[in-house]
């Protein structure tokens, strides 16, 4: 394991976490699904490679 990043989930000002809504309005597979592959960057950070992320052109 290369180190533990810690992951930020945005917040309204009214306290809502619309990103964190989105993922407890998934499907309970495609939520482990999405839980896993957020452990995997938690885990990994930039170390991360492909085919989980990709990146950004044009972007330095």
């Amino acid at each position: 394991m290369i180190g533990i990043f810690e992951l930020d989930f945005y917040k309204k000002e009214n306290g809502k976490t619309p990103v964190q809504d989105f993922l407890y309005s998934l499907t309970p597979k495609l939520r482990a699904k999405a839980f896993r592959d957020i452990e995997l960057l938690k885990n990994l950070g930039t170390k991360l490679k492909e085919p989980y992320v990709k990146p950004i052109k044009g972007y330095k």
